[in-house]
C-alpha cells in the first residue's frame, strides 16, 4: 500500500516525455471508473489530440476549463461537445486571478492515477512546449487515501455546485454561442482576445462577479487589530455605523438614481473631524488633482487600491476613485457634514446588496496606496 511515482515528465527537455503519451495512456485504461480533467486553457488542436479517447470514455469524464483568459477558444469547446462531453467552463470574473489548475485524474478500484503539472489541453501544452508534470499512482489503502480522494472529489463538487455565477455547464452549441457572443471565448478563425469582467461587445453586457477568494479571517485581524488609529494610520482606520441604502447605493424607489458613491462619515470614530480626517490625514499621501472643469475647481480627485471583502470572502483589488470638496464656506462644510466620498466603480456589484443592510463597513490601511474594505 503506497504512492508510486510513475514518472516525472520533462517535455521539451527529454525526448519521449511528451505529455500526450502519458495522458492518453492513463485516460484510456479500461479500469478507469471516473476521470476528472481540469485545465486552464483549451484549443481545438489540443482537444483533437485526445479526441478518440475523450469520445470513447465520455460517460466517465468530467472536464473543467478556464475561460475569459485570452486563450480558450470557442472551437475547442465545440470539439469537446462533439466528443459527447458537457464541459464546465470557469469564468473567474476578475483580471487579477485566473482558473489555472492542470490535472488529469483517473479513478480505479485499486487507486488513482494523477498527472499534475503545467500541461494544458492545447497542442503545444501536450507535445511541444517545455512542460513539467508528475505522474503518480495513489494506491487504495495508502495512509490518508480516503481523506485525499474525498478532498479531491469534494473540491470539484463544490466548484460545480457552489459557484453558479462563475461555473457553467455547457450542454449545447446554443449555450456555447451565448458565451462567445458575450466575448468570453477566443475565436481561432479571427484572433480577438476574449474578455474579462464582462467588458463585452453585446448591448446588454452580463455581469460576472469575481470568483470568491478563500481567506482566513485571521488575516484581517492581524492587519487591523485595533479600533483607534495610530499615528501612521496603518491598520483599522475607520468603521461605519450600520449601513444604509444610501451607503450601499441600493435604490429606495424605482425612479431613484443611485449615485455610485458613498460619503465617509464619522461612523464609530467619534473623535475625528470628518471634513478633514479622510482628505488631510488618512488619504493625504495619495496624488490629489484639481478637477479641470472651471466650475468644479473646489473638487479634488485621487485614486487608490481597495481590496473588497464581504463576509470574509475577498473579491479582489479594485482601483477606486475618491473625491473631496475643498470649500470651507459651503453649507455642507459649515454644518460639519462629510465632504469626502468614495466611488464604487466596478466594485459596486459587490457592495450594492440588500443582505448587507445594517452590517458594518471597516476600512483598513495596508500601507502606501493600498486599503481593504471589509463588510461584515
Amino acid at each position: 500500500m503506497q504512492m508510486t511515482l510513475k514518472n516525472i515528465l520533462l517535455q521539451g527537455l527529454v525526448l519521449g516525455d511528451e505529455h500526450i503519451h502519458s495522458v492518453k495512456n492513463v485516460l484510456s485504461d479500461e479500469k478507469n471508473n471516473k476521470i476528472i480533467i481540469s485545465v486552464a486553457f483549451a484549443r481545438k488542436n489540443g482537444v483533437h489530440l485526445l479526441k478518440e479517447t475523450l469520445s470513447k470514455f465520455k460517460d466517465k469524464i468530467e472536464l473543467f476549463v478556464g475561460i475569459a483568459n485570452g486563450v480558450t477558444s470557442k472551437q475547442a469547446v465545440e470539439e469537446i461537445i462533439r466528443c459527447g462531453i458537457s464541459p464546465y467552463l470557469i469564468n473567474m470574473g476578475t483580471v487579477s486571478r485566473i482558473f489555472h489548475p492542470k490535472i488529469y485524474l483517473a479513478f480505479q478500484n485499486e487507486g488513482i492515477h494523477i498527472i499534475t503539472g503545467s500541461a494544458n489541453l492545447t497542442y503545444s501544452g501536450l507535445s511541444e512546449n517545455i512542460e513539467i508534470s508528475t505522474h503518480v499512482f495513489l494506491e487504495k489503502g495508502t495512509s490518508n487515501y480516503d481523506v485525499l480522494t474525498e478532498k479531491i472529489e469534494s473540491s470539484f463538487e463544490l466548484l460545480k455546485n457552489n459557484h453558479p455565477n462563475n461555473v457553467k455547464k455547457i450542454n449545447s452549441k446554443q449555450d456555447l454561442n451565448i458565451l462567445h457572443e458575450d466575448g468570453f471565448l477566443e475565436d481561432e478563425d479571427i484572433k480577438d482576445s476574449a474578455l474579462i469582467l464582462s467588458k463585452t461587445k453585446t448591448k446588454n453586457p452580463k455581469f460576472i462577479p469575481a470568483f470568491p477568494k478563500v481567506i482566513k479571517t485571521k488575516q484581517l485581524t492581524s492587519i487591523a487589530s485595533h479600533i483607534s488609529h495610530n499615528e501612521n494610520y496603518v491598520g483599522e482606520v475607520w468603521k461605519s455605523k450600520p449601513l444604509t441604502r444610501r451607503d450601499l447605493n441600493i435604490p429606495t424607489a424605482i425612479k431613484t438614481n443611485p449615485t455610485g458613491s458613498m460619503f465617509f462619515k464619522k461612523g464609530l470614530f467619534s473623535n475625528i473631524d470628518q471634513r478633514h480626517y479622510f482628505r488631510n490625514e488618512l488619504f493625504s499621501d495619495l496624488t490629489w488633482v484639481i478637477d479641470t472643469n472651471p466650475n468644479k475647481k473646489h473638487v479634488e480627485r485621487a485614486e487608490a487600491i481597495f481590496e473588497i471583502i464581504v463576509n470574509g470572502i475577498s473579491y479582489g483589488d479594485f482601483k477606486l476613485k475618491l473625491t473631496h470638496d475643498s470649500r470651507t464656506d459651503s453649507k455642507t462644510y459649515k454644518q460639519n457634514n462629510s465632504v469626502t466620498q468614495i466611488h464604487w466603480g466596478e466594485a459596486k456589484n459587490y457592495i450594492s446588496r440588500e443582505e448587507l443592510l445594517g452590517k458594518t463597513m471597516i476600512l483598513y490601511h495596508i500601507g502606501a496606496n493600498k486599503y481593504q474594505i471589509s463588510v461584515e
